[in-house]
């Protein structure tokens, strides 16, 4: 007998992003608590409330692309994750720095949330993967680009919209395959978190060159230029664009922030 894969519908789950969105979702009215945190009364959400919260999304997706457990991975952070890019980054150790900080309490609810999903699902067929040292995005990126069949990535992170194909689908905030970036290939995505930045991850990418300029460059370059714009990224040969400048002058302030552009694009990438 031969046992053929290639058809099977898969949910991967990014757990952090499914928890936090859980718990984060409306107000706990029954367990939920006020805690002091830097000053501030701060609300924080139970475990049991984002329990059935993420539970919801969960099933949700796995009916309505009909996905059994045994075919759902979920995908925990590992421990350091951030090392792995931070090292590429050239030791970039400000990578996801800015994030606001919540209360003690607030990330005891989002472990015990974790843990609780993991014991539930895993009892039902799915299984739980992570990896030391490397976020859950590469994990995911890894899972994506090498599991046979067809692939639903259930995240609220925008930034796995790269990953999208004719195999792979992004569910976010109850939409498959939107993109949040606009109207670029999903493969181009690196390079415009590199120009533009992303605040939330505390990527500087490079300065004077927003969401505005990059659609102004955009909008003169055809998918041949881009892919060549990606790959300079790829070999840092970001110099070889010197010629066409004068044609496109926003890149101008690329080539006198390479070294700012590839840390950029290091972290912004998936591995």
């Amino acid at each position: 007998m031969v046992f053929r894969t290639n058809n099977v519908k898969r949910l991967i789950i990014d757990l952090s992003s499914v928890s936090w969105k859980a718990l984060l979702a409306g107000e706990d009215k029954e367990f939920g608590r006020i805690v002091e945190h830097e000053g501030k009364q701060v609300k924080v959400n139970s475990a049991e409330y984002g329990y059935e919260n993420a539970m919801n999304h969960i099933v949700a997706a796995m009916n309505d692309h009909g996905i059994v457990p045994i075919n759902v991975i979920i995908v925990r952070e590992g421990a350091n994750s951030k090392d792995h890019r931070k090292f590429l980054a050239g030791g970039y150790f400000e990578y996801k720095g800015s994030r606001g900080s919540r209360p003690p309490e607030a990330y005891a609810e989002f472990n015990k949330l974790n843990d609780r999903l993991i014991d539930v699902l895993t009892k039902v067929g799915a299984c739980s993967v992570s990896q030391r040292g490397i976020e859950a995005d590469d994990v995911i990126a890894y899972l994506a680009k090498n599991l046979q069949g067809e692939r639903y990535i259930l995240s609220s992170d925008g930034d796995l919209y790269a990953l999208v194909d004719q195999n792979v689908h992004l569910i976010r905030n109850g939409e498959l395959d939107v993109s949040p970036f606009g109207p670029i290939q999903p493969r181009w995505i690196g390079v415009y978190k590199a120009l533009v930045g992303d605040s939330s991850d505390n990527i500087p990418g490079v300065k004077g060159f927003g969401p505005k300029t990059f659609l102004d460059l955009f909008v003169t370059l055809d998918d041949e230029d881009m892919d060549y714009f990606l790959e300079c990224f790829e070999k840092r040969q970001l110099h070889t664009l010197a010629g066409a400048v004068t044609e496109h002058p926003q890149l101008k302030k690329v080539l006198e922030q390479t070294d700012l552009a590839y840390k950029s694009y290091e972290c912004a990438r998936l591995y």
